[in-house]
This record gives structure tokens, sequence and C-alpha cells, in this order.
């Protein structure tokens, strides 16, 4: 099982490219649960298994701040 987590319910043409890509890189297809965490600022969390794609704005700030060795 695949948790696609949003700040916000997302269109089917986009948890349908999100089950391609998902397929494409793991061999197999998924099934997709959607979950709305409306304090995610935008982007996505992708959880596969044990593993945590992090496309959210706070993980993309967070990495940004960590390449310029700034706190938050």
């Amino acid at each position: 099982m695949v948790s696609v987590i949003s700040s916000h319910p997302l269109p089917a043409d986009l948890v349908a490219e999100y089950r391609a890509k998902i397929q494409e890189h793991y061999g197999h297809s998924a099934l997709i649960r959607q979950e709305v965490n409306p304090d995610l600022i935008g982007g996505v969390l992708i959880r596969v298994g044990n593993k945590l794609v992090d496309g959210s704005m706070e993980g993309s700030i967070r990495r940004f701040c960590d390449r310029l060795n700034l706190s938050l």
C-alpha cells in the first residue's frame, strides 16, 4: 500500500500519474490511499512501505536551509 499525503484531495489524473510513476520505479502496481493533512503548506508526501518521499514545501525549504547550513 502506498500513501499519498497532501494538503487537499488530489484530482484523479494526478493520482493516476503517481500510480504510474510508482509502478515504473518499483516494478509493480500499487494501491494508493490518499490522505489529507491540512498542515502541509503544499506538495505531497509519498509513503511506500517504510520509505518516505518528501515532496512537500516544508521539506524543500528544510533541504535548502540544510545546504546553506541554516537552521529553522
